[in-house]
């Protein structure tokens, strides 16, 4: 089984590529007692979901993980780690591939194992994992588990993309996970604490509670005015930092302002939270918009109604994601749900229908009884699979080559 684990990670979108990676890190020390080091390049932005992270520190543990910065010139460590995961294919540093070329050149013999010319100790070719980005559409169980020799180094490469069929990599899922999410559900004072931690009332009863963490669209002006228009009450909790551009217009005058009514809405700037307190805040709200791939991926877990908002891509090409999840997703759902929450999907994500918002939220309403029911048994089907790590861990330890 494998003893050390090293994560690579090179920050894109933000909170997805580090929250992904900080959570499987965690998982894998705390569930197979591995020793994991997570290199990411930007730890400001670890920092916003472990707040006990000190930016300053080139290298400190933090709840059993290793968490190193992670630079173009880091020097490669002294023993080669059994796993490398490669997150989202931001590639190795350059100082590490000239070390990996030497010590495991193509003429190496197998299984990759000889004496090192770093000392006199034997070197075993770490497992290269190129970890991709989370995908429903259906070639990517054709790529997945694919072999991926690197031309100038001995080593074992592979593509792992996580998916929702058994033909994937599955989704992040930690063990007591579900668990910890009903026994919280069962207490409606647990639930009401956890909203006064945040400086938020407990909403009247025929309010609609939102949780809203997305990109700073043109659609989000024309949504909130929408909902301030709403025939019924509207809390929608949005964390500090997000669109701030659109939310310091929604309070107008009032600079700073973390709660501001108009018309129906309610909106309130709560503080941005630790991974934990999100998976609660997802528990807590009738309603989710989460974006990117990690909060995607809890939007799921909590078994409750979400809208996703994807990465924006070049050419639109992130409606090519939504369409081939939306299509996954609501296979089995009613005509009036996939209609609904598809339309309001699509004008979510695209910018050439944004003027659709406001027409599309009715309908999406009125289907949200019914997308309660679906979206939790999409999470009782989800979670008969074995997760992401399970699989990880299962697959390379068919390749993995210890000392004997």
């Amino acid at each position: 089984m494998p003893a050390s684990w090293f994560i690579l990670c090179r920050v894109v979108d933000h909170y997805g590529d580090a929250g992904v990676c900080w959570r499987l890190a965690r998982q894998l020390a705390h569930e197979y007692g591995f020793d994991v080091t997570l290199f990411i390049d930007d730890t400001a932005t670890l920092q916003r979901l472990v707040p006990t992270f000190d930016v300053t520190q080139n290298c400190q543990r933090i709840d059993c993980v290793t968490v190193q910065r992670l630079t173009d010139t880091l020097p490669p460590p002294a023993f080669w780690p059994t796993v490398i995961i490669d997150a989202f294919g931001g590639g190795l540093p350059p100082s590490w591939l000239m070390v990996l070329e030497r010590d495991f050149p193509p003429s190496s013999p197998s299984p990759l194992e000889r004496v090192g010319e770093r000392g006199n100790y034997n070197l075993i070719a770490p497992h290269w994992i190129i970890l991709e980005y989370l995908s429903a559409e259906p070639w990517i169980e054709t790529m997945h588990g694919l072999a991926s020799p690197p031309p100038s180094v001995n080593i074992p490469r592979h593509f792992f993309f996580p998916g929702f069929t058994e033909a994937t990599g599955g989704l992040l899922r930690e063990r007591t996970l579900l668990d910890e999410r009903d026994a919280f559900l069962r207490s409606p004072e647990t639930r009401h604490t956890f909203l006064e931690s945040l400086g938020v009332s407990v909403p009247p009863s025929d309010a609609l509670l939102v949780s809203l963490f997305c990109y700073d669209i043109s659609a989000l002006p024309m949504l909130l005015d929408t909902w301030a228009a709403s025939p019924s009450p509207m809390v929608c909790l949005i964390p500090e930092n997000v669109a701030p551009e659109t939310v310091q217009r929604f309070h107008r005058a009032d600079v700073g302002a973390t709660r501001t009514t108009h018309g129906s809405l309610t909106l309130h700037a709560i503080p941005f939270l630790p991974q934990t307190d999100f998976d609660r805040l997802l528990w807590t709200c009738d309603l989710n918009f989460v974006r990117g791939e990690d909060s995607f991926v809890r939007a799921q877990w909590a078994a409750k109604p979400f809208v996703w908002q994807a990465y924006r891509q070049e050419e639109q090409a992130h409606l090519t994601k939504i369409d081939a999840f939306l299509t996954r997703y609501l296979a089995d759902a009613p005509d009036n749900l996939k209609t609904a929450l598809t339309d309001f999907t699509r004008a979510w994500n695209d910018e050439q229908q944004i003027n659709r918002i406001a027409d599309a939220w009715p309908s999406l309403i009125k289907q949200l009884p019914a997308l309660a029911t679906h979206s939790h048994h999409w999470a009782q089907r989800q979670s008969v699979q074995m997760n992401l790590a399970q699989r990880l861990v299962a697959f390379c330890d068919v390749f993995s080559k210890l000392s004997p």
